[in-house]
């Protein structure tokens, strides 16, 4: 990337900050401390959908609940310890490298407009994405995953 075109990008807080405004702002965020949302899940690469629901608590809890219909997935995460009962019935304890990554990753409130929760970040790009410009980040959690966003 040239230096031009870095000097036109603005910085990783910029950006949150813009998006925590666009949302409704950090003070208005602060204040929830759980929630539920429903929706649809597509398995495309396996031709399933389904329903889903997850419920959130603070400060990292959650409990979601997949059903394809001939398949039903009921995972949690009770802020220590990570839980899945799979198709067949069976429940079993999350590996330890998820329920971190699941501990990590949860937040309540305004949690997720604050920066510093990745150990490292950066804006890559500017782009548009159906009509709308949109900026690019590379993000690193503190257990070392990355991601784009």
């Amino acid at each position: 990337m040239s230096a031009r075109v870095e000097a036109q990008l603005p910085t990783v807080q910029q950006v949150y900050d813009k998006f925590a405004t666009a949302v409704g702002g950090r003070v208005a965020w602060s204040k929830l401390q759980g929630g539920s949302d429903k929706g649809t899940a597509d398995i495309t690469f396996a031709g399933m959908s389904g329903s889903y629901e997850r419920h959130t608590s603070a400060p990292n809890k959650m409990r979601m609940i997949i059903d394809l219909g001939m398949a039903k997935v009921d995972q949690g995460f009770d802020g220590t310890i990570g839980w899945a009962v799979q198709p067949m019935g069976q429940a079993s304890r999350m590996p330890p490298e998820q329920e971190e990554s699941l501990g990590e990753s949860l937040e309540s409130g305004a949690g997720f407009l604050d920066v510093s929760r990745f150990a490292k970040a950066s804006v890559d790009a500017k782009e548009m994405f159906d009509g709308v410009e949109r900026h690019k980040l590379s993000i690193t959690s503190k257990l070392g995953e990355a991601r784009s966003e």
